[in-house]
């Protein structure tokens, strides 16, 4: 192999490797450092272990990189790119999931297309077609 190509596979397992660490980080942090009553702050902290994780894989793997042999190194580059892919597809299911979960529990998860889009008027003064299930409000009568 040249080494363009060597080169080319320690920055794909470098990557791998990140994508890895972001997600043992990120779960690792919400399940035991983020307090569950931390509001807002909590999924931003969450990112920052994953993130945090994520520098020190892809540091460590540029560093042992360079001592695996060739093919070695191909070899630990395709598993990690494997893990790194498997792990990728699911989470985009798990939440591909909760989001079909959710919508087909809750009707107010989506978006009404009776939503208003002016603030200074109340739904169905004249501004959008009145909604038939809260029938009509005295109040938007001339």
């Amino acid at each position: 192999m040249g080494r363009l190509t060597r080169i080319a596979l320690v920055l794909v397992l470098a990557l791998a490797s990140a994508v890895t660490a972001f997600v043992a980080g990120a779960a690792l942090g919400a399940a035991f450092l983020v307090a569950p009553d931390s509001g807002l702050a909590g999924p931003a902290e969450v990112i920052g272990y994953g993130l945090l994780a994520a520098l020190v894989a892809a540091v460590v793997t540029l560093a042992a990189a360079p001592r695996l042999g060739t093919r070695r190194l191909g070899l630990v580059t395709l598993a990690a790119s494997a893990i790194a892919m498997l792990l990728s597809t699911g989470l985009v299911l798990r939440y591909l999931d909760a989001e079909a979960s959710r919508a087909g529990s809750d009707p107010q998860a989506l978006p009404s297309p009776r939503t208003p889009v002016a603030t200074g008027a109340e739904p169905g003064c004249g501004e959008m077609a009145p909604d038939p299930t809260q029938g009509e409000d005295p109040a938007c009568r001339e």
